[in-house]
């Protein structure tokens, strides 16, 4: 389950610019500055263009999400390879090499629990609209309880009824083996 982003840039921007620079029309910083955006960003355009074409121009409908054995891995991967972070995020199929960087970072300072640590705002439930639910639920379980014990009253009842009909058929079974033994 993802979130779905709205893309600050268009693709035909970033491909009009990404086209520029293959076709040598300028530098990163030349056509970044005529553009108005940072040149690491033009940088990172062109090399998700080479690594995933036009797709990787386009932006994702929802967020990806990695297990914590994927972040570990490419964590490892990197300090023990001497690949950069653009370059060992190529090759696990990434085009944001910034989050192989925060990973390694939120694994040094916290271990394990920073990279399963979820990030952004919870759910926002006001106390009110918690307590109206608590209290339907309360009232739902209430409904049940209520409803359960009318249900285990008319057992009762029912076993008591069946009880003294035994009871009573049993006193006449007895009654009649009685007379029998007499005669």
């Amino acid at each position: 389950m993802g979130v779905i982003f709205m893309s600050k840039y268009s693709l035909e921007f970033k491909l009009n610019l990404v086209g520029d620079y293959i076709a040598k029309k300028g530098s990163y910083r030349t056509l970044a500055n005529k553009a108005g955006i940072d040149p690491s960003i033009l940088r990172r355009w062109v090399n998700n263009y080479y690594e995933f074409g036009v797709d990787g121009l386009k932006k994702r409908r929802t967020q990806q999400v990695y297990t914590v054995e994927f972040k570990l891995n490419a964590i490892e991967l990197y300090e023990s390879t001497e690949m950069s972070y653009r370059e060992l995020a190529n090759s696990l199929n990434m085009n944001n090499p910034s989050l192989i960087a925060n990973w390694r970072r939120a694994y040094h300072e916290r271990g394990l629990d920073g990279l399963s640590a979820r990030k952004g705002r919870p759910p926002k439930v006001s106390k009110k609209k918690s307590q109206i639910n608590q209290i339907k639920d309360s009232s739902e379980t209430n409904q049940l309880s209520e409803a359960k014990i009318k249900e285990l009253e008319q057992r009762i009842t029912d076993l008591e009824i069946e009880n003294k009909f035994l009871k009573g058929l049993r006193r006449r079974v007895a009654q009649r083996v009685k007379r029998e033994k007499k005669k």
